[in-house]
C-alpha cells in the first residue's frame, strides 16, 4: 500500500488504499481498494477497484462532494471513479489536460510512462455549490488546478505568472527534504529557567 484516504459517501465512511507497483510490472496490476468503516465488519470485506487502472503507484487518494473518487497516480495523471456506476471503472486524463509531460531520463524505459507523477493530491472544496469543487495536484514542476479530472488545469505556479523576484526555484530530488542549520538547544531545569529569566 503506498495512499490511505478516509473518504465520505452520503451517510457511509470509507477507508481508501491505494497499491504500489514495483519496477517492470504491468501498469495495470495497480488500483484502489476500499473498506467500510463500521461498527462491525463489513460483509463485502475489502472491495477491489482495478478496473480500467493504467497510473501504476497510486500516490494519493481524495474525492469531490458529488462522489467522484480521484487518484494520483505515477505516470497517468488524476484517474477518476464513480464508484456507484455499474461496471465502474477509472478514467484516464486526456494528455493534453493540461498536466507535465514526463521528460526524458532513466524511467523512460519503464512501458506506458506517459505524464509526469502526482505526488500530492486535494480537492478545494471551500464554496457551498459542489458544482464548483477544484482538483489540485502537486507535481515535480509545479502546482496545479483544474475543474475536474477530464478538464484542462492551469500551472498556479507557472513562473510566468510572477515577477522577476518570485521566478527563482530551488529543487531537491523527490526523496529528499528540505531542513535548516544544526541547532544550539540548551536544556534549563525550572529553577533555573527562573533564575535566567530574573537577571534577563
Amino acid at each position: 500500500m503506498r495512499a490511505l484516504s478516509i473518504l465520505k459517501d452520503g451517510g457511509r465512511t470509507f477507508l481508501w488504499a491505494g497499491l504500489t507497483v514495483r519496477g517492470a510490472e504491468p501498469e495495470s496490476e495497480g488500483g484502489c481498494y476500499r473498506y467500510e468503516l463500521l461498527s462491525q465488519a463489513p460483509a463485502q470485506g475489502w472491495e477491489d477497484f482495478s478496473n480500467g487502472w493504467n497510473g501504476r503507484t497510486c500516490y494519493a487518494i481524495a474525492s469531490t462532494r458529488s462522489g467522484l473518487v480521484l487518484a494520483a497516480t505515477n505516470s497517468r495523471g488524476v484517474l477518476s471513479l464513480d464508484p456507484g456506476r455499474a461496471g465502474h471503472a477509472w478514467v484516464t486524463p486526456p494528455l493534453d489536460a493540461g498536466l507535465p509531460l514526463r521528460q526524458g531520463g532513466p524511467e523512460e524505459a519503464i512501458p506506458g510512462r506517459i505524464l509526469g507523477s502526482i505526488s500530492a493530491l486535494a480537492v478545494d472544496a471551500s464554496t457551498a455549490d459542489p458544482a464548483r469543487d477544484r482538483i489540485v495536484v502537486g507535481t515535480e514542476r509545479g502546482v496545479y488546478r483544474g475543474r475536474d479530472p477530464q478538464s484542462a488545469y492551469e500551472a498556479l505556479t507557472d513562473p510566468a505568472r510572477f515577477g522577476p523576484e518570485l521566478r527563482e526555484r530551488v529543487t531537491l530530488p523527490p526523496t529528499w527534504l528540505f531542513t535548516s542549520a544544526d541547532h544550539q538547544v540548551e536544556v534549563l531545569s525550572e529553577d533555573r529557567a527562573r533564575g535566567a529569566d530574573a537577571h534577563g
